[in-house]
């Protein structure tokens, strides 16, 4: 199966290789000339979802259970998984969908990247909000402003944000579609998601993205990324102390003890936590970093995103911090952290 690294038409491409750090396990940049089918091809997903009975070893059909092929398969590796009456949303709908989702679109944005993980039991699409022309930081007349040491609405590029819009679909476990908000630090990649839920479950009862629908998305997308740079400010201007720091670290690294021993276990995320903080932290040269809520924030999403992540776990390390236990904790610190400035 194809990946970023093995691919070549990321050149001609918006994205660029902090993008590639992203997006890890099978995915490829979309181009705006790519047809629905040659998008799924490309990442080994041109099938259709085929909804077979389950068909017990004795011969019994049990109606109350479908099991979920791919079509371009006959051996075990077709499964997908087993659902009640749940209705599939077939691949190629959702390449269709999403690009309708771009045609609605008031903000000039594109679909660019297309993945799968799990040989196509999960995919996803995703939409870089945010580029050098900087056209969904502010108003329409920003342009090039970011990118030009010259303009009044110059960011450098090590304290900007990329901001993407991630659909996610899943045939292999029990879920409606999810739209998350993925916020990536520049510098660093390092990324902060956040699910849309009620958009979430309103295009599980629709089915489809209509105009309305479209615009109440990426309203809240905006909202929802201005809360992030509020968010990022506030962090960046509150100090904390070391200790302070630890405790933080500590609460969200628990000690653990052998249940038979009751001698207390190695920590490992404690210590990769602490060396993240103390040495390794990806732009600690930066004033926005330097002893602050902000430098902890980064230090436990520098964690998640690139150093607890594995050569074997790639694909469910991104699954993770898009929507499962990963994005959870990142979610709980945030929470944390902002508690904390209530009280500077």
């Amino acid at each position: 199966m194809n990946s970023f690294s093995q691919r070549k038409n990321i050149m001609n491409s918006k994205l660029n290789k902090e993008d590639i750090k992203i997006f890890r396990g099978s995915a490829g940049a979309v181009q705006d000339w790519q047809t629905p089918e040659e998008i799924l091809a490309m990442m080994d997903c041109n099938f259709e979802v085929e909804v077979r009975p389950y068909i017990d070893h004795l011969g019994n059909k049990h109606d109350k259970y479908n099991f979920w092929h791919r079509s371009d398969r006959q051996d075990v590796s077709s499964v997908l998984g087993m659902f009640g009456s749940r209705v599939p949303i077939q691949p190629i709908d959702h390449i269709k969908t999403f690009q309708y989702f771009i045609d609605q679109c008031p903000k000039e944005i594109s679909m660019d990247v297309f993945g799968s993980f799990d040989h196509g039991k999960s995919i996803y699409m995703a939409s870089k909000l945010t580029d050098n022309n900087g056209k969904l930081y502010a108003g329409e007349d920003i342009g090039m402003g970011i990118s030009s040491p010259s303009s009044p609405n110059y960011i450098p590029k090590e304290q900007r944000t990329d901001q993407w819009l991630v659909v996610t679909d899943t045939y292999g476990k029990v879920g409606a579609p999810t739209i998350n908000l993925l916020s990536v630090e520049c510098i660093c990649t390092n990324g902060m998601s956040r699910r849309m839920n009620q958009y979430t479950r309103k295009l599980h009862h629709r089915g489809a993205f209509d105009s309305d629908l479209v615009i109440d998305i990426l309203s809240e997308t905006l909202r929802e990324a201005h809360c992030y740079a509020t968010m990022k400010d506030k962090m960046i201007s509150t100090p904390i102390s070391n200790d302070k720091a630890m405790n933080v670290i500590k609460k969200f690294s628990p000690d653990k003890y052998d249940p038979e021993t009751k001698e207390k276990k190695r920590n490992n995320k404690r210590q990769s936590l602490t060396k993240i903080f103390e040495e390794t932290l990806i732009g600690a040269e930066q004033n926005d970093r330097q002893n602050n809520l902000w430098k902890v924030m980064n230090t436990f999403t520098q964690y998640h995103s690139h150093a607890c992540i594995h050569s074997t776990n790639r694909e469910k390390a991104l699954m993770s911090n898009l929507n499962g236990i990963r994005s959870k904790e990142i979610s709980l610190v945030r929470h944390e952290l902002e508690g904390l400035l209530t009280l500077a």
